[in-house]
């Protein structure tokens, strides 16, 4: 299974995401690889790096540390760190391309339509009518976006 999945994931190492300003994700696998530990706990890292491939540059970011193995009583646990999702936004400032938020909130099952637009744009709804689908873009002009977490829940 380690062979396996090790030759899967090497595979797995970059991935270019075209609705967040075609920003590349570097994959990389953390603690040596899939391990099981001394209680037959299957534990595997993954780092999210993300940059403009077209100006590489230092993240102004460091990678969370914690211990992946500390199910805590859980039988799955994912972590996802500010370190990733703030490479991933200034990587989208930095490119100065166009982000398609549609295309990204349908990566979660989420379409946007007149009907949700409408709660914050009534003419909006009140000119198109309900159940339009709509398709929202934007772009990051003055400075990338920042996410802060806390680890009081």
């Amino acid at each position: 299974m380690t062979t396996n999945l090790n030759t899967q994931l090497a595979t797995l190492t970059q991935i270019s995401i075209p609705g967040l300003a075609n920003v590349t994700t570097d994959v990389s696998q953390l603690l040596g690889g899939p391990q099981f530990n001394e209680e037959k706990v299957f534990t595997m890292g993954l780092n999210g790096t993300s940059f403009d491939a077209n100006n590489v540059v230092a993240p102004a970011y460091s990678p969370a540390s914690f211990d992946a193995s500390n199910l805590q009583g859980k039988q799955l646990q994912a972590y996802l760190t500010e370190y990733t999702l703030n490479t991933a936004l200034d990587a989208g400032f930095s490119t100065g391309n166009t982000l398609d938020i549609s295309e990204l909130l349908g990566l979660v099952n989420i379409t946007l339509t007149t009907d949700n637009i409408g709660v914050f744009i009534p003419q909006l709804l009140a000119h198109y009518g309900p159940g339009k689908n709509v398709s929202a873009t934007g772009t990051l002009i003055t400075a990338p976006s920042h996410v802060s977490m806390t680890t009081d829940g």
